[in-house]
């Protein structure tokens, strides 16, 4: 029941913010206040807001995207690294905006770095971790397996991508880049 619950709520998402790719609407995300407002959804038992820094910087204190998926994003990397790190340690968090190097360099890129202190990734792991129903430990009763795959199907729907540095024993950094909404064309990017 909780897999298909959490399925249901995969594809919900993935509706939602295809729904306004389609419609072309971007908006202007403030990703400070979207990080606050995410941090505030997780139970006590993580102690998110204790454990949590954050830093935005002030170049990237607007962006124009889709705040849902961006939400989203935050809230599936941020959780993995409360979940899968020792309770008492950081959890830091960092966004900035920077020019897109990527070809037509057309738009800035929002990037987001969330960096925790926990037990890494075994290298053969890195790439399967964004595969449907993967989890790392089984122990955490938490997710399907799920946050991940979507993390990674909402960036690359947006022309962005993740990707993860982790070091077993050393804790992990995951990265995400989105292109910036051009003011004078909201769909373009998005179509």
């Amino acid at each position: 029941c909780v897999l298909l619950d959490e399925l249901g709520s995969f594809f919900l998402r993935l509706l939602r913010v295809d729904r306004r790719r389609a419609d072309g609407r971007g908006e202007s995300v403030k990703p400070g206040e979207c990080v606050t407002e995410v941090l505030g959804r997780f139970p006590e038992d993580l102690r998110a807001r204790e454990r949590v820094s954050v830093a935005i910087s002030p170049d990237a204190a607007t962006f124009r995207s889709d705040a849902d998926a961006v939400a989203v994003i935050l809230e599936n990397v941020i959780e993995n690294a409360l979940v899968y790190s020792d309770p008492k340690s950081p959890v830091e968090v960092s966004v900035e905006r920077t020019p897109d190097k990527r070809g037509a360099g057309l738009a800035d890129l929002l990037k987001i770095r969330v960096a925790d202190h926990g037990p890494g990734i075994p290298e053969e792991m890195i790439n399967r971790v964004f595969k449907p129903f993967v989890r790392l430990r089984q122990d955490t009763g938490r997710g399907a397996g799920l946050g991940l795959t979507l993390v990674r199907s909402l960036a690359e729907l947006h022309g962005g991508s993740v990707y993860i540095r982790s070091e077993e024993g050393h804790g992990t950094r995951v990265y995400v880049t989105i292109p910036e909404l051009p003011e004078t064309d909201r769909g373009a990017v998005l179509s």
